[in-house]
């Protein structure tokens, strides 16, 4: 039977005082018994980021396909109890115009600023990379770039896949390109930081672009290296997530970079904290990870079995400085279908692991 995924937005019951329903079931009083699936297939939408503002509302990011339009960035905010936002956006909750402007985009990531405006990051028709500010409201932000937004060249062929703000509302943009390196073409991760005004800010890195290649990486296939996380740390540092398939291994390396963005080489090894794993495919190498209130790093990683075609999936945890801590180091089977998109998420002391849901 053929398999339909979904893309759902649910709400689980936590808190046992907030709701008579037990912890972890689903908050019937939200949206349509705990689900919003709204949108579902109807126009092939791919969810990347969802965040909860200071007033409990929710945004939510994602890529679609409208039919004789295109892929298109589109940004959705729901009410708390799970009912589309009319007051954002074009009056049905959604932003998706861009004045016109968002026509062939994709939209990687989504962050927030502290004033509560909106930065959604991705690329347009492989021709640029695109940054837009909308305000609280869904409305482009027009101090920001050009009417909001503010496009860049591809001279490395450029793709942006994470977002974050810095404590002082500067912009970090992550994400992969490539570079001559010792005579060839090597998958390279990018880091840019932006200025209020949209604009590359020229006190971070060189001119305001970080390029860095890991020695392990070196020579690999590009579409084996994902950078999977981004994480704006509370002094402003950085910590971004890596994986790809190496010659005999495959490998999470967590990057760790100062505010400024140069490398924190007191972390790790050389500013890296690194998880291999004995290579069996090598090319499905997907990771993800969370950061944990005394600063450790929690991992998980999935790989592939080719002694019985099946994936597992490992969770893992480094230290603030960057060392893995063996109390935390749990392995789970998955199953021999292609892998499934797996998140590890945080919440206090306990650790959850979200996969995308199927139904077939």
């Amino acid at each position: 039977m053929k398999k339909l995924y979904f893309i759902a937005l649910l709400l689980l019951v936590f808190n046992c005082s907030l709701s008579a329903q037990a912890p972890g079931t689903f908050n019937t009083n939200f949206s349509q018994n705990g689900w919003d699936t709204i949108f579902a297939n109807n126009n092939g939408f791919d969810v990347f980021k969802l965040l909860i503002q200071s007033n409990g509302k929710i945004l939510v990011c994602a890529e679609a396909n409208f039919s004789n339009e295109g892929h298109q960035a589109v940004v959705i905010r729901y009410n708390t109890d799970g009912t589309l936002d009319t007051e954002f956006g074009g009056g049905d909750g959604m932003v998706r115009s861009f004045n016109d402007y968002n026509i062939y985009m994709r939209g990687y990531s989504m962050a927030l600023q502290n004033d509560g405006k909106i930065i959604v990051a991705g690329d347009q028709f492989y021709n640029s990379e695109r940054i837009i500010r909308l305000n609280q409201d869904g409305s482009l932000d027009s101090t920001f770039g050009e009417n909001g937004l503010s496009d860049f060249g591809r001279p490395n062929s450029e793709f942006i896949y994470h977002v974050g703000v810095q404590s002082d509302n500067k912009i970090i943009i992550c994400g992969q390109e490539s570079r001559l390196s010792n005579g060839s073409f090597q998958p390279h991760v990018f880091v840019w930081r932006l200025t209020a005004d949209g604009q590359l800010d020229e006190t971070f890195g060189q001119a305001g672009i970080v390029s860095y290649i890991n020695e392990e990486w070196q020579n690999v296939f590009e579409s084996y290296l994902r950078i999977n996380e981004l994480i704006i740390l509370p002094n402003d540092a950085m910590l971004i997530n890596q994986s790809f398939a190496g010659q005999t291994n495959n490998f999470v390396v967590i990057r760790k970079l100062n505010a400024d963005g140069s490398t924190d080489n007191s972390y790790g090894v050389n500013g890296n904290a690194t998880k291999s794993k004995i290579f069996n495919e090598g090319v499905f190498t997907y990771s993800n990870s969370a950061l944990q209130e005394d600063g450790s790093v929690v991992s998980i990683i999935t790989t592939r079995d080719t002694s019985n075609g099946k994936y597992s999936e490992s969770i893992f945890r480094f230290n603030g400085q960057g060392v893995e801590d063996p109390t935390l180091n749990f392995e789970f089977n998955g199953n021999n279908s292609f892998p499934s998109k797996f998140k590890v998420v945080v919440l206090g002391n306990k650790i959850y692991v979200l996969t995308q849901t199927s139904q077939g």
